[in-house]
């Protein structure tokens, strides 16, 4: 368990993914009125929630391994796609399409 914890930033050199962000010029204007740099505003709040989700994830994963008696990959990108290859983690876009399909 303790390499898994050891690379926090392990997974920030592997790729950078880019994303865009298309504002109003009213949503533009109103980000204007309330943080610095819209950019660094939207990257820092992305980042944070996906630093959320890495711990809170690595943590439900690590149970899982220890249950099933699965040894634990060295860093946690590798945990993540060693869970998906596993078929213990669904993507939210996975997930939603299951609940659409039954409905």
């Amino acid at each position: 368990m303790e390499n898994v914890h050891s690379q926090d930033n392990y997974y920030h050199k592997i790729k950078n993914m880019e994303y865009k962000v298309n504002l109003t010029e009213l949503e533009d204007l109103a980000m204007s009125l309330v943080a610095t740099d819209t950019q660094e505003w939207i990257d820092n709040a992305a980042k944070s929630r996906s630093l959320t989700a890495i711990k809170e994830i690595t943590k439900q994963l690590t149970e899982i391994y220890f249950e099933k008696e699965l040894e634990i990959p060295k860093d946690r990108l590798a945990f993540f796609k060693d869970a998906i290859s596993r078929k213990l983690l669904k993507t939210a876009a996975e997930l939603h399409e299951e609940f659409k399909n039954n409905m």
